[in-house]
């Protein structure tokens, strides 16, 4: 489809080009068979037209230029009001924060004394703490969430969808070889066949072997009696040569083990998709703004729930839970709770919060930024 649209804009600029050349022609006889008169006539009209259209052209200039001038006042005031209410917020939030605080310190006070709080204070203090924590996953969820338009997003939608394409070629070829091997022979995986069509190093074939003279092992003597055009070794191909062999052969080593890794990587692609694709948001069609998916599309279709039901390694996955669940039964559930409660728990969070700050919170950031400078470019 996209050949046969550059192959109709290539005709339609050909045609085009033609039209005018023909149009440039016709006016170039026309003109040769003019009067005097009829050309001075001619002239001064085409002189007065593009007198005309250039003080038409210098009104639209400065008539642009003022409304840029405008568009950018008020691009600075909108954004002043965006900066006045981002403080505004963060000021009210600051004294919900503080007035938590002090009810949470006479919560305390009152529960040391023995005396009941005041259920208007009381009420009060719950609602603050539901305002702050919604407050807080909001801005949360926004500064985790990846713009659709980003490289990474489009890249790594690129990439999934060809780990799709390997897993489904895959199951069609395992499929159409189960019923031709044997029993007992192993059916071959994606990454048996990206192997099978490698070539081997170049050190292995026939013409860069190293070949051996044997006249050049006897004497002086015999040297001296022989035939230089009998016996003398052809040079080798220029593809034989030192370093062209040691870059074949380190790209063939290196492909070799991406082969071996194939359906690894393609398990890693297919398990980080659900989470990527969960943090991906999408924007407002009125504003513009990166706003996180509504309850359904993120959590159910096609959010994670589809994610996981659809997702190829889902088998993987169910073999490893039920073989985590025997663990579990043979340790015993009692011990292996406590054991995440104590340990497994906090190491988790704590290993999730720094790669939050650490790796995905500046790569969201920067991946979100650069997306909005090409949108800007681009306007």
């Amino acid at each position: 489809v996209k050949g046969l649209e550059n192959i109709v804009d290539v005709g339609k600029s050909i045609r085009q080009h033609w039209t005018v050349h023909r149009a440039y022609r016709r006016r170039k006889q026309k003109w040769r068979t003019m009067l005097p008169e009829e050309k001075r006539l001619a002239a001064s009209v085409r002189i007065e037209s593009a007198f005309r259209g250039m003080q038409t052209r210098k009104g639209v200039r400065s008539f642009m230029s003022t409304l840029q001038a405008r568009k950018s006042m008020i691009e600075a005031r909108m954004q002043k009001v965006a900066q006045q209410s981002i403080v505004r917020g963060r000021t009210q939030l600051d004294l919900k924060k503080l007035e938590l605080e002090q009810l949470k310190k006479e919560a305390l006070t009152f529960q040391k004394s023995g005396v009941n709080m005041g259920a208007n204070n009381r009420r009060r203090m719950y609602q603050l703490e539901e305002e702050i924590q919604e407050t807080a996953s909001e801005l949360f969820n926004k500064r985790l969430l990846l713009r659709p338009n980003a490289k990474f997003a489009v890249v790594w939608k690129v990439i999934f969808v060809l780990c799709v394409i390997l897993d489904i070629t895959q199951q069609a070829v395992q499929l159409k070889m189960v019923n031709k091997l044997a029993e007992n022979t192993d059916v071959p995986n994606v990454g048996d066949l990206f192997e099978s069509i490698l070539p081997n190093p170049a050190t292995e074939w026939d013409e860069c072997l190293p070949s051996s003279d044997t006249h050049n092992s006897s004497g002086h003597f015999s040297r001296l009696f022989r035939n230089p055009k009998i016996g003398k070794v052809p040079l080798p191909p220029w593809y034989c040569s030192e370093s062209i062999v040691a870059i074949q052969n380190a790209i063939v080593s290196a492909l070799r083990l991406f082969s071996t890794k194939l359906v690894l990587l393609l398990a890693i692609v297919c398990y980080l998709d659900v989470i990527i694709t969960f943090f991906i948001g999408e924007l407002d069609a009125e504003s513009g703004v990166l706003m996180p998916k509504s309850f359904c599309k993120r959590w159910i279709f096609p959010g994670l729930l589809l994610e996981l039901m659809a997702n190829p390694q889902m088998e993987t996955t169910s073999l490893l839970l039920g073989q985590l669940k025997d663990d579990i039964l043979h340790i015993g559930p009692l011990r292996v709770w406590r054991w995440t409660v104590t340990c497994f728990y906090p190491a988790f969070k704590l290993i999730a919060k720094e790669a939050e700050v650490r790796f995905w919170r500046p790569a969201i950031t920067q991946q979100n930024q650069e997306a909005l400078d090409n949108n800007k470019h681009r306007d």
